[in-house]
């Protein structure tokens, strides 16, 4: 008779997410209050942010959105954040840093997949934001003089749509001057 064979151990899928590549407590900045809140994304995307030290008066906040989750999702994340702390060291133009984000994570990302993501840079010297978009759902701007809100949506594609040419055209710098209050 034939026994029938079982196997000993059926494959586990790793449980893996980008929550563990969030950054702890936000940089502290004399004149400034940092603060994030996260919440995953319903819709099964690893949601991504961090903060970086450009330099010793810019500090840079990435905002991102990685095209799938689980095991997959996870090695994008953590490429994607090792190659933007790498690409903004001592890169004041968030659309530069992009660019080289984007010329890198193309060859990564498999056909289709993509990354919006936003990255703001602040001169904590002179008070000014600077904003590239690479796809990313707009950055809300709250002004105290105007006691309301404004969208700050730079043009821009998401990271992994074009290698370089088309891209580095569309991606650009936005400016704000922050008030006390802002």
């Amino acid at each position: 008779s034939a026994a029938a064979v079982q196997p000993v151990a059926a494959p586990v899928e790793a449980a893996v997410d980008t929550a563990s590549l969030l950054p702890g407590e936000p940089p502290r900045v004399d004149g400034y209050e940092i603060e994030a809140v996260h919440k995953p994304s319903p819709a099964g995307h690893n949601d991504f942010f961090d903060y970086i030290q450009v330099d010793d008066t810019h500090i840079g906040v990435v905002i991102a959105d990685m095209p799938s989750a689980g095991p997959e999702g996870a090695f994008i994340a953590t490429t994607f954040r090792a190659v933007m702390r790498a690409a903004a060291q001592g890169e004041t133009s968030p659309a530069a840093v992009l660019g080289k984000v984007n010329r890198t994570m193309a060859g990564e990302l498999s056909r289709g997949d993509h990354i919006s993501a936003m990255y703001t840079i602040l001169d904590t010297e002179k008070g000014i934001v600077a904003v590239a978009s690479a796809g990313h759902l707009p950055l809300v701007f709250w002004k105290l003089e105007k006691k309301g809100s404004a969208l700050l949506n730079p043009e821009g594609i998401a990271i992994g749509l074009d290698k370089g040419p088309v891209f580095e055209k569309t991606v650009v710098d936005k400016r704000i001057k922050m008030e006390r209050g802002d």
